[in-house]
C-alpha cells in the first residue's frame, strides 16, 4: 500500500486499505485488521463526510472486525448502528447492503444478549430482501447465506432456521422450486427443522 504514495486518489487507497484490512480479517491478523480498517475509516471520514456509503461501509468493516476477531460485540454495535443509520438515509430500506447490515446489526444483537431486538432485524432483512428486484434478491442471497453459516457455528439452530426459511423463500422466488440453490437450502432446512 505505501508504494501508492500521497499522490493516489483517495478513493482508490480508501479501497485499498479496506481489501487489505479485509485480508488481515481473513488471516485473523487482528492488529493489523484494526490498523488498517481505522486508517480506511479516518479516510472515509475525511474525504467523503461522516454521511457518506464510503464512510458506512468503512464503520461497516470496524464492526465485522471487533464482532468476528476482536470478540469485542460492545464495540461493534454502535458502529453498525451508525453504518445502518447512514445507509438506510442514503439509500432508503430497500437495498441489499441495508439486509446485509441488517443481519450484522442482528448478529452483534445476539452477541450482547438482545435477543429480541436480533430477531426483529432478522425478519426485517427477510422480508426486505423479498420485495426487492431480482437483482437484487440474487445479492442479498449472499448475505443470507454468509449469515446463515455464521449461526452455524456458533451452533445457534434458531437463527439457522429463521435465516433458512429465508434464503428459501427468497431462492423459490428468484430460481423457482425447481432449481438446485432452491432445493440445497431446502435440504438444509429439512435437516434443521
Amino acid at each position: 500500500l505505501d508504494s501508492c504514495g500521497d499522490a493516489a486518489p483517495a478513493t482508490d487507497r480508501m479501497k485499498a486499505l479496506s481489501t487489505l484490512g479485509e485480508l488481515y480479517m481473513g488471516r485473523m491478523d487482528e492488529p493489523r485488521a484494526r490498523r488498517t480498517l481505522e486508517q480506511a475509516s479516518e479516510l472515509a471520514l475525511a474525504t467523503s463526510g461522516e454521511h457518506s456509503l464510503s464512510y458506512a461501509n468503512s464503520l461497516n468493516n470496524l464492526a465485522r472486525l471487533h464482532l468476528f476477531i476482536a470478540d469485542a460485540p460492545r464495540k461493534a454495535e454502535p458502529l453498525i448502528r451508525t453504518a445502518l443509520e447512514i445507509h438506510r438515509q442514503l439509500r432508503g430500506d430497500r437495498d441489499p447492503e441495508v439486509v446485509g447490515m441488517l443481519l450484522s446489526m442482528a448478529d452483534v444483537c445476539d452477541a450482547v444478549g438482545k435477543s429480541d431486538e436480533a430477531r426483529e432485524h432478522r425478519r426485517r432483512a427477510a422480508a426486505t430482501a423479498r420485495v426487492l428486484s431480482v437483482a437484487q434478491q440474487r445479492a442479498c442471497d449472499g448475505h443470507l447465506q454468509t449469515f446463515t453459516e455464521h449461526a452455524h457455528q456458533r451452533g445457534d439452530d434458531d437463527t439457522v432456521v429463521e435465516l433458512l426459511e429465508a434464503l428459501v423463500s427468497l431462492r423459490e422466488a428468484t430460481c423457482g422450486c425447481d432449481h438446485e440453490q432452491y432445493a440445497v437450502a431446502a435440504g438444509w432446512l429439512e435437516r434443521f427443522k
